[in-house]
């Protein structure tokens, strides 16, 4: 089953798709998925997922010190 509540294009190809991709997309999971589903193309220019992951890490970190802090 495939049922995300949103969905978001990131990168090279998302950009160069543009609003044509994301239309598309929109169309393929409309099709596909049991509810509506909200399909965006990421403002973020630089590589998305390693933001991503740095600021998830970034988080993890901050949590694991604010908690040996607290002990």
């Amino acid at each position: 089953m495939l049922d995300p509540p949103l969905v978001v294009l990131g990168g090279q190809i998302a950009q160069a798709g543009g609003v044509p991709l994301r239309d598309a997309v929109r169309a393929a999971m409309e099709a596909n998925a049991p509810l509506e589903t909200t399909v965006e193309i990421t403002a973020v220019s630089d590589d998305p997922v390693l933001l991503g992951g740095l600021d998830s890490g970034l988080a993890a970190v901050r949590e694991i010190l604010l908690t040996s802090l607290r002990s």
